[in-house]
């Protein structure tokens, strides 16, 4: 990739895109069977907690993932937030495409925490390359979660940023947003808490009334930064959760002719008006500092 290019950045670290769970869990297993049963049933793929079973013990996924080496890689595969990313990509370059921006869309994986060899980044470029459907750059960094500041997201026009360990990032970067807002810049973590709220934490958020921490999250950092909170499903091998999201798609009850109607409607008026819209818009280019690079 040329140094003067000037990409659309989408963020996505390993612990997103790999379902290093999966991966922490596999030498603890020696009957397999009984791990691919626990990684495709639903208190493995809607955990709310990371909490692990395993064959003699709950592992603490949390507790373990910052000593891990690159043999978590032998057991993980690739989660379904790879296609959130071709989504992500694909709008990216559409949206480019309409408005003339000449910046084509960029995908920066972070390894962090696990350090790893040129080889294997090979192997994870060459990997994640083979599984988009269009092809785009792609750039493999270590970042720290103190490093991925608001600055550095802004600065380098990232348009999406997918995060796993959320709370590491927000108690690095929360004070620092907070001094200048986010913008133009979506951000996608996991339904999932460090620990199982207590009664008393419970009381206190349903006297909010949100039903769940995510949905209150999502509006105490609105004054910041867009904040959406995907199903922990999402992390979970891309196979199973495409599985399941087709059954949950089946079950879901057909819209009446009223509500067809009114979502020709709703098309119509946006159809109509999406000139308008896009003349509206301005978007700024950042500067290109990702360290690795390669297609």
């Amino acid at each position: 990739m040329s140094e003067q290019s000037q990409t659309s950045k989408i963020y996505i670290d390993l612990e997103s895109l790999l379902d290093l769970r999966q991966g922490m869990m596999f030498p603890l297993y020696k009957d397999k069977e009984k791990l691919a049963n626990y990684i495709s049933s639903e208190k493995y793929c809607f955990r709310t907690i990371d909490l692990l079973d395993t064959e003699s013990e709950v592992l603490d996924y949390n507790e373990h993932i910052q000593e891990a080496g690159s043999n978590i890689l032998l057991g993980a595969n690739l989660t379904y937030c790879i296609t959130v990313l071709n989504s992500k990509a694909d709008g990216l370059e559409k949206r480019n495409s309409v408005m003339g921006i000449k910046s084509e869309p960029e995908i920066v994986i972070n390894t962090y925490p696990i350090k790893l060899t040129d080889l294997a980044c090979e192997v994870i470029r060459s990997g994640v390359f083979k599984k988009l459907i269009n092809p785009c750059y792609i750039t493999l960094v270590y970042m720290e979660p103190k490093e991925l500041t608001p600055y550095f997201i802004k600065s380098n026009n990232f348009a999406t940023c997918i995060i796993y360990n959320y709370s590491s990032w927000l108690n690095e970067n929360l004070e620092k947003a907070r001094e200048e807002r986010i913008s133009n810049c979506s951000f996608y973590f996991p339904a999932l808490t460090k620990s199982v709220p207590t009664d008393e934490e419970k009381k206190t958020l349903e006297a909010t009334g949100f039903k769940d921490p995510f949905g209150y999250l999502e509006f105490i950092l609105s004054t910041v930064m867009d904040v959406s909170f995907l199903p922990t499903l999402f992390y979970s091998n891309v196979i199973t959760a495409t599985a399941y999201l087709h059954d949950l798609e089946k079950t879901e009850p057909e819209k009446t002719e009223k509500e067809e109607e009114i979502d020709k409607e709703v098309e119509k008026t946006v159809m109509n008006n999406i000139d308008e819209l896009l003349k509206n818009l301005e978007t700024e280019d950042g500067d290109i500092s990702t360290e690795t690079e390669g297609t």
